[in-house]
């Protein structure tokens, strides 16, 4: 098992066998004050049935950059790229 704290899931949106919403709320039920990055190639999903993200969420788009993931994995974090 896992042991300490986890800051950051970074998980695909679109699962096979499992939403990346319904593993971020398992996750947060053991680590309430875990933050979100969702990967997605189909953000128009994200968005399908409400306007904005979960607290502490946020999503990249694929494909992505070696320079975006850091990016967004800070912005997810502490609000901003450059914290």
């Amino acid at each position: 098992g896992h042991h300490g704290g986890v800051d950051l899931l970074v998980a695909d949106y679109a699962m096979p066998g499992m939403q990346g919403s319904e593993l971020a709320e398992q996750v947060g039920r053991r680590f309430p004050a875990v933050k979100v990055l969702y990967q997605t190639g189909f953000s128009d999903r994200l968005f399908e049935n409400r306007t904005e993200l979960e607290e502490g969420a946020a999503f990249l788009e694929k494909p992505f950059t070696a320079r975006g993931l850091p990016e967004a994995a800070r912005l997810a974090l502490f609000g901003s790229i450059n914290p």
